[in-house]
């Protein structure tokens, strides 16, 4: 996935879409901003990969594979809750600030004692089916961007070290991204940048996206099963 090589000049443009699919998530009403990421992901890859390679970075994770999958599963529990520990013991408070946190990432109401409201069964399916849709756009729209630049890297003095850059790069991106749904408390965009670092890890290994999408699937079940409840 990394090795396959990519028209560099159309690289920029992969930058201006990224913003384009974020904006649109930010900005969108909730029923279409779901798609909004994916789409500039998707789009991307195919403009510097050609429509033929798009398959190959949604290859099938191996049965072999699958121990990556927990692995690395496994990594951004623990790192997580080392972060959510440290963080209550250095600064408590910040923790607590449960009303500057956004219902779900697409701020759509999931419940009653969320919303006021108790909305049928199908819809709360229809909206988990949102959240996993745009949980796979967060993804594609991250790789358009990361798997380039490290593919860049590693032809560089800096090939050793094009992972761990790319990825810490990445974390930090991905954090900022999140600071508008938290209305910008900088606590829970802190954690999900750092929580970050073994889904985009988890592709070197697996060389497929659907090694960080589990993995992100995971991070949001108990936002997804509580959908249900």
């Amino acid at each position: 996935m990394v090795e396959l090589d990519f028209k560099r000049r159309d690289y920029p443009i992969v930058f201006i879409l990224f913003v384009a699919g974020y904006m649109g998530a930010i900005f969108l009403d909730y029923h279409f901003n779901w798609l909004t990421m994916l789409t500039a992901g998707i789009v991307s890859l195919i403009i510097l990969y050609g429509f033929s390679n798009l398959k190959l970075f949604f290859q099938p994770l191996s049965s072999p594979k699958l121990r990556i999958l927990l692995k690395y599963a496994l990594l951004m529990f623990v790192m997580q809750l080392v972060v959510i520990v440290c963080i209550s013991i250095i600064y408590p408070q910040g923790l607590t600030s449960v009303n500057n946190v956004p219902l779900n990432p697409n701020n759509a109401p999931l419940n009653v004692n969320a919303s006021g409201i108790d909305y049928p069964l199908i819809e709360r399916i229809w909206i988990i089916f949102t959240i996993m849709v745009s949980i796979v756009g967060e993804e594609v729209g991250m790789a358009s961007v990361s798997v380039p630049l490290i593919h860049l890297l590693s032809q560089t003095k800096l090939k050793k070290f094009a992972w761990p850059i790319v990825n810490i790069m990445g974390c930090i991106l991905f954090g900022s991204l999140h600071m508008p749904h938290y209305h910008f408390n900088l606590i829970y965009p802190l954690i999900v940048g750092i929580t970050r670092y073994p889904m985009t890890a988890s592709w070197r290994p697996a060389n497929t996206l659907r090694s960080s999408i589990y993995i992100h699937w995971l991070a949001d079940s108990v936002l997804i099963i509580g959908t249900l409840i």
